[in-house]
């Protein structure tokens, strides 16, 4: 006869297991469950569980510290999957976006309702010209789920369920993934404020992280040799440029350019040619010269429109370049007699981009100590992005050498279609001189996937007082 005193204590430790593990489950794995998913799970049993019912087609990237974003099409419901894998392997963020709508998504997003609200009562959140989201926060905080319904239809758009504690628990090694999740749009800005209140300085150091990893693509576009010249289709027939720039600034620029390519002619007409002697042009671009030091030396600038459009065609195609294509500026110095040029000089503004154009020209400082505010576009391109950086530089035309530079705006695109823009000018530093833009945040633009929205990012900082296009770009 068995002893009651025994059954008794084994149905006690039985019932004491299954509340343990209850409760252990409270703690890692998230009380909002989306089908098979939750967040706090390990990815490899939901990967398991989506192979077996051939729910999506996926593939997982790493982005920084151990993270990795792993992205796929889902079939049932259909729309697409993006899951943030933590250093541990668990869910740390999912989001799930649904295009069809039908009676079963109907039913299911009144299911999550019902479920979702069971646990604690959501709360709307209204966002300005985007449809209103319902947020639900568990009792310890330490989940959230976000849902957003499509509009004038009681069925879900997407859903975002995130393990607060592990984004609240990142540190200096991590927390470069989590400036990668801000600019995916995976976590908010309130995420950021939280890490930068608790750990002041933080994001601008995992913002130079992030942006180190740019940084050899900057050195190896330095080392490449300069581009040869690209060969135009034909001349065209009109004169413009040369009536805009005015015969006296032609005939300077022409005898400049003679002097600096004796073996070419410049044509100016409604582009700008230089042409070889066998006739066949390459298409640059001239800008009006700007008197210096009271009209004893003029300055222009030259860029490789030819040049730059091949190199261009290249990166837009995610190829690596084989050459660079930058502009110069131009200063040439006359004689006594202010009738000829005594002197010419040429520098590089732009040494770091794979091809740069200059757009503006222009004279500042003072009579004595002239300097040249020069706005140019510099391009870069790696093997998953392309991008541009406006530029405003200032330059010493006495020392040939680039005194300021500032970037006024980035432009980015990925091999996902994805791109993102962001607004540097707004910026005020409050004081005449231009602000640090070392570990600031911007609200960068984000067009992806026919939607636009605003994500925030962190600046990296300066390497030698310089800004740094490839780094900026690498954070965007």
């Amino acid at each position: 006869m068995r002893n009651p005193r025994v059954i008794v204590l084994v149905v006690v430790l039985m019932v004491a297991g299954v509340f343990a593990f209850r409760q252990y489950r409270k703690h890692t794995e998230s009380p909002f469950v989306l089908g098979y998913a939750r967040a706090g799970q390990s990815y490899s049993a939901l990967d398991a569980k989506l192979t077996e019912a051939e729910r999506t087609d996926r593939s997982c990237v790493p982005i920084a510290a151990g993270y990795r974003i792993c992205r796929g099409t889902t079939l049932a419901p259909q729309g697409d999957m993006t899951v943030v894998v933590d250093d541990r392997g668990r869910i740390a963020v999912l989001r799930q976006r649904v295009t069809e709508l039908s009676d079963s998504t109907k039913q299911a997003t009144s299911a999550l309702l019902a479920a979702w609200n069971d646990e604690n009562p959501g709360v709307v959140v209204k966002r300005a010209g985007q449809p209103d989201s319902t947020h639900w926060l568990s009792d310890d905080t330490n989940w959230s789920a976000t849902m957003t319904l499509k509009r004038g239809a009681a069925s879900l758009s997407e859903v975002v369920l995130t393990d607060e504690r592990s984004i609240a628990a990142m540190n200096a090694r991590t927390l470069p993934a989590l400036l990668v999740l801000s600019r995916e749009g995976l976590v908010s800005a309130g995420e950021l404020d939280g890490v930068e209140q608790r750990r002041p300085g933080a994001l601008a150091r995992a913002a130079e992280s992030l942006a180190a990893t740019g940084r050899p693509l900057g050195d190896a576009a330095a080392r490449l040799p300069a581009c040869d010249p690209q060969p135009s289709l034909g001349i065209d027939a009109g004169m413009a440029r040369r009536a805009a720039l005015g015969e006296s600034a032609a005939q300077l620029v022409t005898l400049a350019m003679a002097q600096l390519d004796p073996a070419r002619r410049l044509e100016l007409r409604d582009s700008v040619y230089l042409v070889d002697s066998a006739g066949v042009p390459e298409l640059i671009d001239v800008t009006a010269p700007v008197a210096l030091h009271g009209g004893t030396a003029y300055a222009f600038a030259v860029s490789y429109l030819g040049r730059a459009a091949a190199v261009g065609r290249n990166i837009q195609a995610f190829d690596a370049a084989s050459c660079r294509a930058p502009a110069e500026v131009i200063v040439a110095k006359l004689d006594r007699s202010r009738t000829r040029i005594a002197s010419i000089d040429r520098f590089v503004v732009d040494d770091e981009s794979l091809a740069s154009r200059v757009v503006g020209l222009r004279v500042t400082g003072d009579a004595k100590s002239p300097r040249l505010a020069v706005s140019t576009v510099g391009t870069y391109g790696a093997s998953d992005w392309y991008g541009e950086v406006d530029w405003l530089r200032v330059a010493d035309p006495d020392s040939l050498r680039v005194v300021e530079s500032r970037p006024t705006a980035l432009a980015k695109m990925d091999v996902r279609q994805r791109v993102a823009a962001v607004d540097l000018q707004a910026i005020d530093g409050g004081s005449s001189r231009a602000p640090s833009l070392a570990g600031r945040r911007v609200n960068a633009v984000v067009q992806s996937e026919g939607a636009s929205s605003a994500h925030p990012i962190v600046l990296p900082a300066e390497t030698g007082g310089r800004a740094s296009g490839w780094a900026m770009l690498t954070v965007l």
